[in-house]
């Protein structure tokens, strides 16, 4: 009787078999990993589970001080959405946006502030130099009115503002404010003018006449004070009952009592609304605060932030619009408080 000698496996054989069995064991992981983040997506956006997201943010501070919350009516998780896409967009988030609006436009205001100093100084320097009328003529006329052949001899005051205006509006936040200056330069050059083109704009309730109270007076506010002959003369309110002044080039307390304030502020938070319609951001029909998709909240903060420098309160702002990790998802599961950490603070 012959028998068969038995046909050992080659090592390349052997090695096939093992990966086999070792793509087979991960195949089997992933798919109870993603079983259980979908398991865990379902009980964080549970209504039951919403203290669990909000100890994102720092104990210490409310909810207010990033003019974001996390919404107590979440949409109900499709089933039929990969797991990816449920992390991504299954969450509402509550949106303050009267808060942010207001930040934008401090943020507004206080580079036009900025850029009022830097021409002061520009100005005064031009000055000790012999080379004032130069200076105005090129840096305020030819900017503001370039058609008007104006020379630096003129009477620049409102003029030099409305320079500071164009530095602060770098972003477009004043687009709709400002005049077109290659053909509407003429309401830019001159007091009366600058005040019919605001009201024409639709901004004449940003505009006070009569008694001026420095205690009613917010840094930013243009100060407009009679100077005779119907004309006036623009300074822009800096704080602590001084004005900083162009022509007479210097900072000075804020003398006369009545003329006109323009409420820098109010224009620029009624721009930022303006803009945010346009843009279809924001719906003004259901008022404040707004309960978006995440993806919204998103774009909203990428328009709210544009051109500013986020500060840490910034940072965990826009951090709480992130993906949610899958340590969080498994905490909020579990009941646990998750916090996560981005440069020392807790978010």
């Amino acid at each position: 009787m012959i028998r068969m000698k038995k046909k050992m496996p080659s090592d390349k054989t052997k090695s096939s078999k093992i990966l086999k069995i070792k793509f087979r064991k991960n195949l089997y992981r992933l798919r109870k990993f993603f079983a259980g983040l979908t398991m865990a997506g379902t009980v964080a956006s549970s209504p039951l589970n919403v203290q669990a997201q909000d100890n994102m943010e720092k104990p210490s501070r409310s909810p207010a001080d990033t003019g974001m919350f996390v919404a107590d009516n979440h949409a109900p998780l499709n089933a039929s959405v990969g797991a990816e896409e449920m992390l991504a967009y299954g969450r509402l988030i509550e949106v303050d946006i009267q808060n942010e609006i207001n930040q934008r436009a401090d943020w507004l205001v206080n580079e036009y502030l900025k850029a009022t100093s830097k021409h002061l100084k520009a100005i005064k320097k031009a000055t000790a130099n012999g080379q004032k009328t130069t200076y105005v003529k090129n840096n305020f006329f030819n900017i503001v009115y370039p058609n008007g052949g104006l020379s630096g001899k003129n009477n620049y005051c409102i003029t030099a503002i409305n320079r500071a205006l164009i530095d602060a509006n770098r972003c477009g936040d004043f687009n709709k404010v400002l005049p077109q200056y290659d053909t509407e330069g003429a309401q830019a050059v001159e007091c009366n003018r600058f005040i019919a083109y605001l009201t024409r704009k639709g901004f004449g309730d940003c505009i006070r006449q009569g008694t001026i109270n420095t205690a009613d007076l917010e840094p930013g506010d243009i100060v407009m004070t009679p100077r005779g002959g119907g004309y006036f003369h623009a300074t822009t309110y800096i704080g602590n009952g001084k004005v900083r002044s162009f022509n007479s080039d210097g900072e000075w307390a804020l003398k006369k009592r009545s003329g006109i304030v323009i409420k820098l502020r109010h224009i620029a938070q009624k721009a930022i609304l303006l803009e945010l319609q346009n843009k279809r951001l924001i719906d003004v029909e259901k008022g404040n605060p707004q309960v978006v998709p995440i993806q919204d909240a998103q774009k909203m903060m990428q328009f709210f932030y544009k051109g500013r420098k986020t500060d840490n309160n910034g940072s965990r702002t826009m951090a709480a619009l992130r993906i949610q990790t899958p340590h969080y998802l498994a905490a909020a599961a579990t009941r646990r408080s998750y916090t996560a950490r981005r440069n020392g603070w807790e978010i």
